[in-house]
């Protein structure tokens, strides 16, 4: 092989390998701000949105999601409660997430994007919340 053959293959694996981390990347950041940070709620209370009861809640379990609390809120209401139980599950909403996702990049890779996000989430999870 040649010079020149070796350094369009290493082009070519760069590419592939931008192709593999740039949507993998973008849904485990996506989980990763739903599910770990209060963001929701922040921009809610911007909006002048009333989250009191919530927050009343939260002080007595704070690792109940926004998402949860309305579930629980709208427990009678079975389409509404599907909907923010699935919001509140980290494997559902991946799942929906890795599906849109995949519409934009590559729906063949649709497998791999999950499996790989799910990783990611769950090691970003560990370095910014171990228990040391």
């Amino acid at each position: 092989m040649n010079f020149l053959a070796l350094k369009e293959m290493k082009e070519a694996l760069e590419v592939a390998v931008f192709d593999l981390i740039s949507p993998v990347g973008l849904i485990a950041s996506f989980l990763f701000i739903w599910f770990k940070t209060d963001f929701l709620v922040s921009y809610l209370k911007l909006m002048n949105f009333n989250t009191s009861e919530y927050e009343e809640r939260s002080i007595d379990n704070p690792d109940l999601l926004f998402c949860e609390f309305l579930a629980c809120k709208y427990y009678d209401k079975k389409f509404i409660f599907f909907i923010f139980k699935l919001l509140s599950c980290p494997f559902c909403l991946a799942a929906w997430v890795t599906l849109g996702v995949s519409l934009m990049y590559s729906l063949k890779l649709i497998g791999v994007y999950y499996a790989l996000s799910l990783l990611l989430f769950k090691f970003l999870e560990k370095s910014f919340f171990s228990d040391d």
